[in-house]
């Protein structure tokens, strides 16, 4: 195997898995390997492995990045990147067809690959990189999950979120309330997750000096985070 393998498999094992799996790290080292173009009927299996080794990696980036988490997965990002490519490209490819586990990933995982590359980049102050990153999550989700979903009103979110901590409020601002208005659609009533979309418009306003705007948001967070908590006790 050649050592640039070896080092990468035992990269993602260390991130996964800090005591050592070594069946798993095997499988991984195993895809890395040029044999997987022959390896026939196998190969898909293989591929969902591979796939899910790389968002277990992605699910451990937290959105507030430090050096050391920057550390750990750099070595990593670059083949979680080629994965959200290929996810990219066989979107782009379905068009308009019903789209099912794009390379390998299940629908409701693909997020998790960009997000985490996104906030990889983020962490580091290289905006564009995860702006970019950040798009093209808003262009997946909305052809994976067509109409209103938590998913497309999620990276909606995200990428406002980004605009909104470079001092980009205009570019913020509608992504914030198209979210807010599908999450409301999701989640009739008084729902955390219409609250946390509340909040966030809340704190675009206020970063401006729009007080007044901001005022309404924060009463309605507050009226719903009041109820949330009153309901479920």
């Amino acid at each position: 195997m050649p050592e640039d393998f070896k080092k990468l498999s035992d990269k993602i094992g260390q991130v996964i898995f800090p005591g050592g799996k070594g069946v798993i790290k095997n499988l991984v080292r195993w895809f890395l390997q040029e044999q997987l173009a022959n390896a026939g009927e196998i190969k898909p299996v293989l591929e969902t492995t591979f796939a899910s080794a790389m968002i277990t990696v992605a699910q451990t980036i937290p959105y507030s990045t430090t050096s050391q988490d920057i550390e750990r997965v750099k070595d990593v990002i670059p083949h979680i990147e080629d994965l959200g490519e290929r996810i990219i490209a066989e979107v782009n490819q379905a068009r308009k067809q019903q789209i099912n586990s794009p390379a390998s990933v299940p629908n409701d995982e693909v997020i998790w690959v960009f997000v985490g590359v996104a906030t990889f980049y983020e962490g580091q102050g290289l905006y564009q990189l995860a702006e970019n990153w950040y798009k093209e999550c808003v262009n997946v989700c909305q052809a994976l999950f067509l109409g209103n979903h938590p998913y497309v009103a999620t990276s909606l979110n995200n990428l406002a979120c980004l605009y909104n901590s470079q001092g980009q409020y205009s570019q913020a601002e509608p992504l914030l309330i198209e979210a807010l208005a599908m999450t409301k659609r999701l989640f009739p009533g008084d729902h955390p997750n219409v609250a946390g979309n509340l909040n966030n418009l809340a704190c675009l306003y206020n970063s401006q000096g729009q007080y007044s705007q901001a005022e309404p948001f924060i009463i309605k967070y507050i009226n719903f985070t009041v109820l949330f908590i009153v309901a479920t006790g």
